[in-house]
């Protein structure tokens, strides 16, 4: 049960990202916020939310128990959640003395400072479920004892096992004399299992760190494997209440109109979820403690990590492509007609098609990585998807643009430059095609960068590196304010127009399309050739034991044959154990 109450906090997740894709709509509506304005407080609050789960981890790192990680950033979740939707006008009028209405002189300063608070906190609360909660829920799993009936009732096929398993360290003893270590077996296959080592789960849960829901999930099948194929019904009924719930919650809130709905109901699941998973600390086995890492700076490393700054770079750049995914292209759809024959399509369509699609090229990048793997060259796979997410980058700009163009001519057309809330007789399906192009985009470079720094980082590095690449993109995604405000200073010398007024229908978002397609273009010949002039070398990934040491040594378990002649074993004969 108390991996149930600790799944269930990925309501607050889920939630969280629907409340900051329709943020930038709230905004503009009902603040009447300028729409590049509205644009740079969503950047910073994403590019918060992908910087601070680093300094977080420093914490982990340093001795600081998961569980109070998880606390904490639960209650700042449910408390910013909160406050975003007292936030909204009818609220607090009666004690701020405002009016009720979604109108913009019914914003009061209390309502703006509860409203940047509430983004503060919310992203707090994104970055410490991003570092603790699949960390906290894998080591719980872990503490579990393995279901010993499940599927151990044919005792007669282990018969011969033993005398299979001395002959496979007999023979490997021979061929590796020198290796003194000697092998204890286990009491049982339970008491084995249990002492199995999880370095591949938790490199695979590592790539889904940013992806909680995913995460949990695969952690409930690795589970329902540890268990013998069976897992127990109340887990189930469990585990579907909570996405059931979370589903339903995410399929009814774009047809609720008030905003203070919108926001209250996250905030009230949030809220709930916290003190589920809070009220039952005294269950929770005690979590592991980081292991300080020492960080070495010699020359050598030092080289390396200078020659890692283009990379970091183009990173950078990324980033400050992918701000305008929950910004700009979300302006883009507002007011436009969602509605397709009879049927009328929630404001979430291209969330969910953006997110689709980042699924769909994962799992090109996954084939294309097999197939390196099986031609030899799988090294090179990481590279290549980042090159791919730089072209991706580029072609969903030139799409933008020329979806732009074409919209502000329908606009021209019927008389809306000066008509900001009225619908623009447009399909909002015709921005598909740039949503698909980002999320290839996004999950090229959310694939890629992490394994390649981590084969070219020191050693000393590695642990970080999980943090690292978001914290890049979050960088160039506040860095993405910056751009804005330096193009339209630019667009507007000479006694020329800017190119972003105060809402997008007079605006000339297209060249700014343009612009960033320039800098994605001039920014994938960049890595080219920073790739030809400064080739990095390949190193093989290192264990966990010599990322905990911050050293570059073997472990004390590292090449110990015979241990690994054990491990294959079982493996081999994991359907008959």
């Amino acid at each position: 049960m108390a991996f149930v109450r600790i799944m269930v906090l990925i309501w607050a997740d889920m939630l969280a990202t629907y409340v900051t894709w329709i943020m930038q709509k709230y905004l503009t509506d009902v603040w009447d916020v300028g729409f590049t304005r509205a644009a740079g407080i969503m950047n910073v609050y994403t590019g918060l939310s992908k910087t601070v789960p680093l300094f977080l981890f420093l914490f982990v790192d340093c001795g600081m128990d998961n569980f109070w990680i998880l606390l904490v950033s639960s209650i700042a979740f449910s408390t910013g959640l909160g406050f975003l939707s007292m936030s909204t006008p009818p609220v607090l009028h009666k004690l701020t003395h405002t009016c009720s209405d979604y109108q913009p002189n019914c914003i009061g300063h209390t309502q703006k400072a509860l409203l940047y608070t509430g983004l503060v906190l919310t992203a707090v609360g994104v970055s410490g479920h991003i570092v603790s909660l699949v960390a906290f829920a894998l080591d719980q799993l872990q503490r579990k004892p393995v279901d010993d009936n499940a599927n151990y009732d044919r005792p007669q096929n282990l018969i011969g096992h033993p005398v299979r398993l001395a002959q496979m360290i007999l023979n490997q003893g021979k061929t590796d004399a020198d290796s003194s270590t000697a092998l204890v077996p286990p009491a049982s296959v339970t008491e084995y299992r249990r002492q199995q080592p999880t370095n591949t789960l938790e490199e695979n849960l590592s790539k889904l760190q940013f992806q909680p829901l995913e995460a949990m999930l695969k952690l409930v099948n690795s589970q329902k494997e540890r268990n013998g194929g069976t897992i127990k019904d109340w887990r189930v009924w469990g585990i579907m209440f909570v996405l059931i719930v979370a589903a339903g919650v995410l399929i009814g809130l774009p047809y609720i109109k008030p905003w203070k709905l919108r926001f209250g109901i996250p905030a009230i699941c949030t809220l709930v979820a916290t003190l589920a998973f809070s009220l039952c600390a005294h269950k929770y086995e005690d979590s592991k403690l980081g292991a300080v890492i020492r960080l070495r700076t010699q020359s050598e490393e030092r080289q390396v990590l200078i020659r890692m700054l283009p990379i970091w770079i183009t990173c950078i750049i990324c980033g400050v492509v992918t701000s305008i995914g929950n910004t700009y292209f979300v302006e883009q759809a507002n007011h436009m007609n969602y509605q397709v024959g009879i049927l009328k399509f929630p404001d979430s369509i291209l969330l969910m098609l953006y997110a689709a699609a980042k699924k769909f090229f994962k799992w090109v990048y996954d084939c294309v990585s097999n197939c390196l793997e099986r031609a030899g060259r799988k090294k090179y796979a990481p590279a290549f998807g980042i090159a791919l997410a730089t072209i991706f980058s580029a072609l969903s700009c030139v799409i933008a643009a020329i979806v732009e163009t074409q919209r502000i001519h329908v606009i021209r057309n019927h008389g809306l430059s000066d008509k900001p809330d009225e619908e623009i007789p447009m399909t909002v399906f015709i921005l598909v095609p740039q949503f698909l192009l980002l999320g290839g985009m996004d999950s090229f470079y959310e694939n890629s960068v992490t394994p390649f720094l981590n084969d070219q980082s020191p050693p000393s590095m590695k642990r970080y590196l999980i943090y690292l690449s978001p914290g890049l993109s979050g960088l160039g995604i506040i860095g993405s304010v910056l751009s804005v405000y330096v193009v339209g200073e630019i667009s507007k010398k000479g006694g020329k127009t800017s190119w972003f007024q105060h809402d997008l229908n007079n605006s000339r978002l297209d060249y700014y399309y343009w612009v960033l397609a320039g800098l994605s273009t001039a920014n994938l010949i960049w890595y080219v050739v920073m790739a030809i002039l400064f080739p990095f070398p390949y190193r093989q990934p290192v264990s966990r034991d010599t990322q905990a040491d911050g050293t570059g040594k073997s472990g004390p378990n590292e090449g110990q044959n015979i241990n690994g002649t054990v491990i294959s074993f079982f493996k081999a004969n994991e359907g008959i154990l």
